[in-house]
């Protein structure tokens, strides 16, 4: 999973073929500056994430997420995957359980 920008950069130029020249030359900055932003020494303006995404076909916030907002993101889809998995056996479960599995996920938002 890529973290940073310039991980995502070079595995979006990867994925639609595009060579560093031919991006530099698209993007109409020079191939060193291309280099730059793939090092990850120099981060280009919000103008210009929104030139390259144009380029890339992608979106901004593609090449601008954060390890943070994926970890976020995962934790969302978990617990969308527990509340449905919670809604569809919550009649086979005693009130016990329920109160069990309450418990344990308020316990869990102590720890937070």
């Amino acid at each position: 999973m890529s973290t940073s920008f310039s991980e995502r950069l070079s595995e979006r130029m990867k994925q639609v073929g595009m060579s560093q020249k031919a991006f530099a030359e698209a993007l109409g900055v020079a191939e060193a500056t291309v280099s730059r932003y793939l090092s990850g020494e120099r981060t280009p303006s919000v103008n210009v994430v929104g030139k390259i995404a144009r380029i890339l076909q992608t979106t901004p916030d593609y090449l601008l997420r954060s390890a943070s907002d994926e970890s976020l993101q995962a934790v969302n889809c978990d617990m969308v995957n527990i509340k449905s998995l919670i809604s569809r056996n919550a009649k086979n479960m005693s009130l016990d359980d329920k109160m069990e599995l309450i418990r344990m996920m308020m316990e869990g938002d102590k720890d937070k």
